[in-house]
């Protein structure tokens, strides 16, 4: 399912639904006696290092920021409950997480909006609220993806971190590969997997020889959405599950209001917005001018009569295009369908991709968490033999 449909239908069903029981945990097999760098810590490479570590693979992973997460990132201090300000969502089966965390039963609980929520919809002036009807996406509760990967994954590799480590060049002519830092730092291996973002990859990273034409060409030529998130708390609740703004969501982005505190264990009332593409960039135009919390307001008392002004307590923001190192959200939803495909594509033997908008396989979509971290077992599974 694209992220579009779960927009559009805004439904999650499986209220309640613990991941402890299903098909066996993907474990890769093979082996492999050389070394690998990871470039760039998020869902892939988080995926990846455990995966080369536990075939005995010397493994480092080489992380621009001071910390692992990418685009995951979590809020733990504005109400009682994690707030994730990077991915959020599963847009799969919950049973995808035993594959992610080893674990047959890992005992994560999901949660979905199902029967008990409601879709709003404002157009021309009037808000119409329905039911909604569900779908097969699902949300964390007392977790986030974050946490996810820092309670079953992290812990397994944790000595192979190497932060503050920003890529600014992949020589993979010679025997071995060598990676260059901008400090002028150098680290060598036999491959590398890189993970890093499309905007790092095409922008910030050089690769000596060059990538093939064919693969500028794709990188110079995907469409790239910029994101931006933010969640407003509110002494009462007075908005439905989910609210989409006529004109807000089509090729150029996307735009969603839901409830941040859905099938969380809370008393607090905290709207979420997500928007990307075009439909972000009011946003962040008015965070950089100190404006934020006058334009939401603004915008969300028109659709519900002044309620959100009157009900305000405090709000956060995380905007995607303006973070160090990454400087996007995700590939596109409407991109071409070959380009994660194309992007995907080893260089030789010794360059690997993967992450969100690497994927070889373009059924399932892709930019989403549990395909990030597909493409960085599917890059382990290349490797070992």
């Amino acid at each position: 399912m694209e992220r579009r449909d779960f927009l559009r239908l805004a439904g999650i069903l499986g209220l309640g639904a613990v991941v402890g029981c299903g098909s066996e945990p993907d474990v890769t097999s093979g082996s492999y006696d050389g070394t690998v760098l990871v470039i760039g810590a998020g869902a892939a490479g988080k995926s990846a290092a455990p995966e080369l570590a536990r075939a005995g693979v010397e493994v480092t992973v080489l992380e621009a920021a001071e910390t692992h997460g990418g685009r995951i990132k979590t809020a733990r201090d504005f109400v009682d409950f994690p707030v994730p300000l990077g991915g959020e969502w599963l847009h799969t089966d919950a049973e995808v997480l035993q594959g992610l965390t080893g674990l047959e039963q890992p005992g994560i609980q999901m949660a979905g909006y199902g029967e008990t929520e409601s879709y709003g919809s404002f157009d021309a002036g009037a808000l119409t609220v329905t039911d909604i009807e569900g779908s097969a996406d699902l949300k964390f509760v007392g977790r986030t993806w974050l946490d996810v990967f820092d309670e079953f994954i992290v812990p397994t590799i944790a000595d192979r971190f190497r932060f503050g480590v920003e890529v600014a060049s992949i020589d993979h002519g010679g025997d071995r590969v060598v990676v260059t830092a901008t400090d002028g730092t150098t680290h060598e291996a036999d491959k590398v997997i890189v993970t890093a973002p499309i905007t790092a990859v095409r922008d910030r990273i050089t690769f000596v020889p060059d990538l093939p034409d064919d693969r500028r060409e794709t990188l110079d030529a995907a469409k790239v959405w910029g994101g931006f998130k933010a969640f407003i708390e509110f002494e009462e609740r007075f908005y439905p599950g989910l609210v989409e703004i006529a004109g807000r969501s089509g090729d150029d982005g996307q735009h969603l209001y839901y409830d941040a505190a859905h099938g969380q264990d809370t008393d607090r009332h905290v709207l979420g917005l997500f928007t990307v593409g075009t439909g972000s960039e009011p946003y962040q135009a008015a965070l950089a001018r100190g404006e934020l919390q006058e334009v939401i307001l603004g915008e969300l008392d028109e659709v519900f009569d002044g309620a959100a002004s009157a009900n305000y307590l405090q709000h956060i923001a995380q905007d995607w295009s303006a973070e160090p190192h990454i400087g996007m959200a995700y590939l596109a939803d409407d991109a071409d369908w070959q380009t994660p495909r194309k992007l995907a594509e080893p260089i030789g033997d010794r360059v690997y991709f993967a992450g969100d908008a690497y994927i070889d396989d373009g059924e399932d979509g892709w930019s989403m968490v549990h395909l990030a971290a597909k493409a960085g077992r599917v890059a382990v599974d290349d490797i070992l033999v």
